[in-house]
């Protein structure tokens, strides 16, 4: 027997033993809510078994063992999750379906091959049958079930292409319009009433796919195919959903500047006057038009007195009470049935049918047809144009995929005419938008997997086709959001929609930032669905710093600082946190690049007319600029705190509020701002984006391109000047024309000389002035690419508690270095690291670390990581092994420590790379070395008697810097042998840099002190690695290269040969 047989033997006797135990905890839990036991403890269990069921069926193939499962567990997720409540009806359905399912078992497991569908049919339509009812909310008797039809054809059943997406089929959503003026809306409302539109007649629709027709019930003839009718009038403009948003839009506008003409009436009254009364003359024109009675009396009892302040803010009070009011449902013609009522059996007999479609059966024609000729004639009769487009779309679709992308775009329609008629869809029981949370919740799974793959396109390709996907599928995960109530989430997903469409709008490819923040919140999404699939509560703290960070991307996105940035650089008080809207960022970043001075002044002029008048008056001017207010309460009353610019000094703005408030009472300066340096670009990326993507080229940085340009061109010419001057010919020349008479010559060979020594020394300045160019490239480059280390240590927390609950534990994370600043490419191999060493403790089978501390600091030379944890002890394992290897590979080292009370801690070293880096330059017989300013302890010139030789340690140079401390003298290349007795020590030589480490210090003989500068560390490659004391080289302002000394190899107890 071989290996793959004796392997598949234990796979089915596994599935055998694993579906009897969740099948018995299914009737366990069943038998005890049919004895009265309260839901609540018992409809998590039940929905686990069922899941664990049906995906152990889904793993071998058992596609008919799976659907059965899978609408059990359907029917159970609507009690749980919608508040379905669990009635004796479900009880005995699901009771049934364990038996059915235990009969599936035994057969599947003794035959190791599916079941056939013809003996499960009865359970089958009384799932679909009991779903369909609780999902329309209706209740009631059952309809009579329906025959299933036989299967579908292999064409059918074996097509799996397009499973991923729902929303690919149907037409891309139309762009967002402007918003409609006051002119526009009375000019649409005017055009509108003299033509109507006419109302295309649309014909029944097809069925989905030809199948025999089944016989009808006995109890109930065939439905008569309604032929089609002409649209009917609609009473009122208000009862059409369309008008009643462009209208509440334009009404939101007049408000808007209603609220800012009360402000105008102090300064100006006559012209806000006129001005009120215009903009209310058109909005009243407006209502009219609409058939809005209530908005048009109280407009018209505005105008038909004189307008003053009194009279504007009592018309803005009650028309925020019209706004606020739910819209009235249109009364319903004599005769007529409303729409929602009219819509609600054939909408459940939809959604019953899409269940049926979606495992696999083809619906009769003339059952689908009459439905949707239900449908259209209610959406025909009240006028709903897009709803009958969306039922015609249902009836002309093809194959399971596509009558499901119709069917969403059903419910969207309707989503839509309930969000205007709330009141209507109530009162008939029936509710569209919250079928449309429910499927796209059901399909979450395919949405978010097309999503990722969207994303990734968008990266190489970002079309127009591309981007209008991606708004389509973030859409239906907003309606899944809200079906799991999760609201932080679903506004997260409209932020995401709205920022990738101001990027479509500049024609310009997402940026990596804001894909990595789209690309973590399908995969915190992906695992908060997946937590309630199960039963469980979904952790969304992760949400909350995405949305944080979506909004930082706003910012950036429109060219600005982030309101953060703001707050760090003026040092606002907690009062001003979270308030400054992008419109307050963007005059503070205005105000700060002019040098103005910023201030919080406290005001309390709700009283006093005359200091308000006066202060906005003063705000409106040209010595102040207002930021933004806050309001304070203090006690009894309330206070406006003004965040204000200015170019007036503190003693200057303080006598400008006393000529306001000679009292001192109404107006006091709280805060003077002094706005701190620019923060780097670096700090305003997300903590999670991509770290190899961020940095952009400042003008700076351009600029000294062009100056690098410009020199190497110069240099370039200089060059070529000197070349094509033959120096010698030139020096024969003035020979011949003296006659051979060096001494007569001389003058002229002299003058030769130094103009030659002349373009020389100007190539070699040019030279200098290029190298100091790059160097001053280079430091800027190494800035924009630094990141601190939070960008991977703020993730790595989230991971851990992601990882842990993946494997049902609990597991946190701290950290200590957050802000320690490193290269991007040293931390993307942190952050690989840190998770590969992180899931190797939490997949540990037993004992697994639920408590892990990461702390990080640097010296000049490498990045120190530990990491530690509660765990038991780590063996050697093959991905240990494969990590340590890698760690070795970067020359860096790593090794594992158990500690004695149990616990692990590893310690990670990693070279740094791109490093800026303080240093003293210093000479040494000819050659340069840089010496870090950070491990100088002092710098000495000293007399021949303070070096002395110790004896006893073999000739060992020593040199006493104080009483009572003495140093090893460490020599560096070039210089002779300082542990030899034999050799003499140069007189010259009596200046030694003192370098330190913790406790020990060794003292460096240098020849000279060229100088302290910035120097950008490149690390040693090939054979230079081997130099045991050097931390790599850097090239000197200059032009020279130096060589760069590592303080800790150096000050190391026992000392190597010279470097």
């Amino acid at each position: 027997m071989s290996d793959d047989f004796d392997e598949m033997d234990e796979i089915w006797a596994l599935y055998a033993d694993d579906g009897a135990q969740a099948l018995d905890a299914m009737e366990a839990s069943l038998l005890a809510l049919k004895a009265g036991a309260e839901p609540g403890e018992h409809v998590g269990p039940l929905f686990r078994a069922v899941h664990t069921f049906k995906g152990n069926s889904r793993v071998l193939g058992l596609s008919v063992v799976e659907s059965r499962a899978h609408l059990s567990e359907d029917l159970i997720g609507l009690v749980r999750d919608e508040g379905v409540p669990m009635d004796a009806e479900i009880v005995e359905i699901l009771l049934f379906a364990s038996d059915v399912l235990r009969t599936m078992l035994e057969e599947t497991a003794a035959t190791r091959a599916d079941v056939s569908p013809s003996g499960s049919e009865e359970l089958m339509d009384q799932l679909r049958d009991k779903i369909a009812r609780c999902k329309t909310g209706g209740g009631g008797e059952a309809p009579a079930p329906e025959p299933e039809p036989g299967p579908p054809s292999s064409a059918e059943a074996g097509s799996d292409e397009g499973q991923g997406e729902a929303a690919d089929m149907s037409p891309p959503p139309t762009a967002p319009a402007a918003v409609p003026t006051t002119a526009d809306i009375l000019a649409l409302l005017d055009d509108t009433e003299a033509e109507p539109e006419p109302e295309p007649v649309v014909s029944a629709p097809p069925v989905a796919a030809e199948a025999p027709a089944a016989p009808p019930p006995a109890a109930s003839p065939p439905a008569a195919s309604v032929p089609a009718e002409p649209a009917r009038a609609i009473t009122r403009l208000a009862d059409d959903p369309t008008y009643r948003a462009i209208f509440r839009d334009m009404a939101h506008g007049s408000l808007t500047r209603f609220r800012a003409q009360l402000a105008q009436f102090g300064s100006d009254p006559a012209v806000a006057a006129a001005s009120a009364r215009s903009e209310a003359d058109g909005l009243k024109h407006a209502a009219r038009q609409m058939g809005l009675d209530d908005w048009e009396e109280a407009l018209a009892a505005f105008l038909s007195e004189h307008v003053d302040l009194e009279r504007l803010s009592a018309l803005i009070l009650r028309l925020d009470e019209l706004m606020d009011a739910p819209p009235a449902a249109p009364p319903p013609p004599p005769g007529d049935c409303p729409f929602f009522e009219a819509i609600a059996e054939p909408l459940a007999k939809v959604t019953h049918l899409g269940v049926r479609i979606s495992t696999g059966e083809t619906p009769a024609a003339d059952e689908l047809r009459t439905v949707l000729d239900r449908l259209c004639t209610a959406a025909r009769a009240d006028g709903y144009v897009r709803v009958v487009e969306a039922v015609e779309g249902v009836g002309s679709a093809t194959g399971a995929e596509g009558f499901r992308a119709a069917e969403l775009k059903l419910y969207e329609e309707l989503s839509a005419v309930e969000a205007v008629m709330p009141e209507a869809a109530e009162a008939a029981g029936v509710s569209p938008r919250r079928i449309l949370r429910s499927w796209c919740a059901s399909h979450a799974a395919e949405t978010l997997a097309a999503l990722d793959g969207v994303l990734n396109s968008l990266r190489s390709a970002a079309t127009d086709e591309t981007f209008r996907r991606f708004d389509r599928l973030m859409r239906l995960v907003h309606h899944a959001c809200e079906h799991y109530a999760l609201d932080t989430a679903a506004q997260l997903a409209m932020s995401l929609v709205d920022l990738f469409s101001r990027v479509h709008a500049t024609g310009a490819a997402p940026d990596a930032m804001l894909v990595h923040i789209a690309r973590g919140f399908i995969e915190t999404i992906e695992l908060a669905f997946d937590a309630l699939d199960q039963g469980e509560k979904p952790a969304m703290e992760v949400l909350d710093r995405l949305f944080e960070e979506a909004a930082n991307v706003c910012f950036v996105t429109d060219g600005l600082m982030t309101a953060g940035a703001v707050e760090r650089r003026l040092g606002l008080p907690p009062d001003f946190h979270r308030v400054l809207s992008p419109e307050s960022v963007r005059a503070a970043a205005e105000e700060m690049e002019k040098g103005q001075r910023f201030y919080i002044i406290r005001t309390d002029i709700n009283t006093d007319d005359r200091t308000a008048e006066a202060f906005l008056e003063w705000l409106s001017g040209d010595q102040a600029r207002s930021i933004t207010n806050v309001t304070v309460f203090r006690g009894t009353e309330t206070l406006f705190d003004f965040l204000i610019s200015s170019r007036l000094d503190e003693p200057d703005l303080i006598e400008a509020l006393v000529r306001m408030d000679p009292s001192g009472r109404r107006l006091a300066l709280t805060h003077a701002l002094r706005p701190g340096a620019a923060e780097a670009p670096v700090t305003e990326a997300p903590g999670d984006a991509p770290l190899a993507q961020g940095a952009t080229i400042t003008p700076e940085m351009l600029e000294t391109i062009g100056e690098i340009s410009a020199s190497h061109a110069m240099v370039h010419h200089l060059l070529a000047e000197l070349a094509e001057n033959d120096l010698a010919e030139e020096m024969e020349a003035l020979m011949r024309q003296a006659g051979g008479d060096w001494r007569a010559a001389r003058p002229a060979v002299r003058a030769l000389l130094d103009a030659h020594a002349a373009r020389l020394q100007e190539i070699a300045q040019a030279g200098t002035a290029l190298t100091s160019q790059l160097a001053a490239l280079q430091e800027e480059t190494v800035t924009l690419r630094a990141r601190p280390a939070s960008t991977v240590l703020r993730p790595l927390r989230t991971f851990v508690e992601t990882l842990a609950r993946r494997h049902r534990r609990e597991a946190c994370l701290t950290t200590a270095g957050d802000e320690l600043s490193l290269d991007l490419a040293l931390l993307e191999r942190l952050r690989g690291l840190l998770r590969g060493l992180v899931a190797i403790r939490l997949e540990r089978p037993e004992r697994a670390p639920s408590s892990l501390h990461v702390t990080l600091r640097r010296d000049e030379e490498r990045v120190m990581v530990t990491l530690q944890d509660d765990g038991a002890p780590q063996p050697d394992t093959p991905a240990l092994a494969d990590l340590a290897a890698g760690i070795a590979r970067s020359n860096g080292s790593f090794r594992a420590v158990p500690l004695p009370g149990g616990g692990m801690r590893f310690h990670l070293a990693l070279p740094l790379s791109m490093v800026v880096l303080e240093g003293m330059v210093v000479g040494v017989d000819g050659v340069r070395y840089v010496l870090p300013v950070d491990s100088i302890r002092t710098i000495l010139q000293v007399e021949p008697s303070a070096a002395m030789t110790i004896s006893a340690a073999g000739g060992q140079r020593v040199l006493r810097i104080s009483e009572t401390e003495i140093v090893a003298i460490h020599a560096l290349r070039g210089h002779p042998a300082e542990g030899r007795r034999d050799r003499p020590w140069p007189a010259s030589r009596r200046v030694f840099v003192i370098l330190g480490t913790g406790a020990r210090s060794v003292a460096v003989p240098v020849d000279e002190l060229v100088g302290q500068q910035l120097v950008l560390l490149r690390p040693l490659r090939g054979v230079l690695a081997r130099l045991t004391h050097l931390t790599g080289l850097a090239l000197l302002a200059g032009g020279d290269v130096g060589m760069v000394l590592s303080a800790n190899r150096i000050c190391e107890p026992a000392q190597a040969e010279a470097v």
